[in-house]
């Protein structure tokens, strides 16, 4: 039977351009060239629709978007639990009527937002009348995870969700997480989802990269490149730039940074730090919105510093990191610390310790250390499962249009 008589809704609750939108159009790609009709719900459906009118026009009349969000106009705070999933009910009938498409399945790319709130419900169940996949960014219970209480509403919502009649199975992006997923789980599967990444750069280097490259001369450039945020580690790093020799060592640090995400304390010390203008430091507080830009700041960089806080699954800069094969540090104890000593990717220090961060950037600083780090990393390797193709094949098991129906990764 031909896959364009399947119809998949693409449900993106957290709708951000950059990384989520990227995301979209990545599944968007897989699922038009495997001739499916797809309802996008997400909160700027319009863009999409220009993304696909001008990269694959041919499949114009085979997406239909509607609008879709886990926030009321204006408000900040998030829907959660039942209500986000009765949203969500009611924005899949109606795209059904609108468009005159019968559901097949649905994938919720950002599954772990349908689980929020979910312990208010008190055990009662979403209703959902399809049958749905998703892929959960940050399985917790399975890592180091929250504080006891957190822990145990995090068990209670993820066990409603899991529950959710329609439930075919989930992706996660971390395979360590994958076992406690399938115990939770029976008779159903668990993929290990691709990390996949657009890896485009321009013909030429722009002048703002070339900029950099010049101002960090000879030494070493340490790159922090996407979201600025405590999360991230920035806090670590900026104490770390700050008493690394200069003369040594030259950091990058682009991305979209907020001063009003960070307590008043840290709000000061960040301020202090951006008004020294530090020589050896090159600053961008934008939000870097073309992903070939990105890119180039992303290879501009001789070492990439991703020791983020509590960040449990996989990133997107870890794939950069081997597409564009520079070393890395990251934080012990998670996802992307497995990846790195598995693969041989770069270093790991314990999160949070700005001793460790300063030894680990200072070894990366070392021309014969990186090579010989360079000749070792496994980056082909990392590419290779976290590639379009590996996203064709594992996204078209989870929505079932692929012809053998094999078994996704685990």
């Amino acid at each position: 039977m031909p896959n364009r008589d399947k119809v998949v809704v693409l449900a993106e609750a957290g709708w951000t351009e950059g990384h989520i939108e990227t995301q979209m159009q990545l599944f968007l790609r897989v699922l038009l060239n495997k001739n499916c009709r797809v309802i996008i719900l997400c909160a700027d459906p319009e863009r999409v629709l220009k993304w696909v009118d001008r990269t694959m026009p041919s499949h114009r009349q085979a997406v239909f978007g509607a609008f879709f969000w886990c926030r009321e106009a204006g408000r900040t705070s998030e829907i959660k639990g039942l209500a986000l999933w009765n949203r969500l009910s009611n924005a899949v009938k109606l795209a059904e009527a609108a468009s005159g498409w019968q559901v097949d399945r649905v994938f919720l790319s950002l599954a772990d937002l349908f689980m929020n709130g979910l312990y208010r419900s008190l055990g009662r169940r979403p209703r959902f009348d399809y049958p749905w996949v998703g892929l959960y960014f940050s399985p917790k219970l399975a890592r180091k995870g929250p504080r006891p209480l957190q822990r145990l509403v995090h068990r209670i919502n993820q066990g409603i969700f899991l529950r959710t009649a329609g439930c075919q199975g989930i992706g996660v992006l971390d395979e360590g997480a994958v076992l406690h997923l399938k115990s939770r789980l029976p008779g159903r599967k668990v993929w290990t989802f691709p990390d996949v990444t657009d890896e485009g750069l321009p013909t030429t280097v722009p002048d703002a990269v070339r900029k950099i490259r010049e101002e960090a001369g000879d030494r070493t450039i340490t790159g922090l490149v996407g979201l600025l945020n405590k999360r991230k580690g920035l806090l670590s790093l900026i104490q770390a730039i700050e008493m690394l020799d200069q003369t040594k060592h030259f950091f990058l640090l682009a991305g979209h940074f907020q001063m009003s995400a960070f307590p008043p304390e840290d709000q000061a010390k960040l301020q202090a730090f951006i008004d020294k203008r530090q020589e050896n430091c090159h600053i961008i507080l934008n939000y870097i919105d073309d992903p070939v830009a990105f890119n180039s700041y992303v290879n501009v960089c001789d070492t990439l510093f991703l020791v983020y806080e509590e960040f449990f699954h996989s990133s997107g800069i870890l794939t950069k990191a081997a597409v564009f094969e520079k070393p890395v540090i990251v934080a012990q104890g998670y996802c992307m610390a497995e990846r790195t000593k598995g693969y041989g990717l770069g270093l790991t220090v314990p999160e949070g310790d700005v001793q460790a961060i300063m030894e680990a950037i200072t070894t990366l600083s070392d021309y014969k250390t990186r090579t010989e780090i360079l000749a070792k990393a496994r980056f082909k390797a990392y590419k290779a499962f976290h590639s379009q193709e590996t996203l064709d094949h594992v996204l078209g098991d989870m929505l079932n249009l692929n012809d053998d129906h094999g078994e996704g990764k685990a």
